[in-house]
């Protein structure tokens, strides 16, 4: 859920942003590698600026690179799938007690 009239301003700012980059295409690139340059920039503004939860954030590509024709949905969630982001992953759950100040000190 959206929390205020900030985050909605954020976000239009930010597909308006990536739409202009789209359309600017000021590297010259092909028609996907715009595209996919425009979803980064997207899901870059929208993490920093927090406009939607940072896992819905995380999840754009997911389901902007099939909608787009980029790659199919079986290779982006390859990526989603690789054994690094699982480490991490563990990592973040094992920190995240620590962050809210719920640490048992053994």
């Amino acid at each position: 859920m959206i929390k205020s009239y900030k985050h909605q301003v954020f976000i239009v700012i930010g597909i308006l942003l990536s739409l202009f980059l789209f359309a600017s295409n000021p590297l010259q690139l092909d028609d996907k590698a715009a595209t996919v340059l425009a979803i980064a920039f997207l899901v870059i503004f929208l993490w920093i600026t927090e406009a939607i939860p940072m896992a819905a954030t995380a999840l754009l590509p997911l389901v902007l690179f099939p909608l787009l024709d980029i790659m199919p949905v079986k290779d982006v969630a390859k990526s989603y799938g690789d054994p690094i982001i699982f480490l991490f992953m563990g990592g973040f759950f094992l920190g995240s007690p620590s962050k809210n100040g719920i640490c048992i000190n053994a």
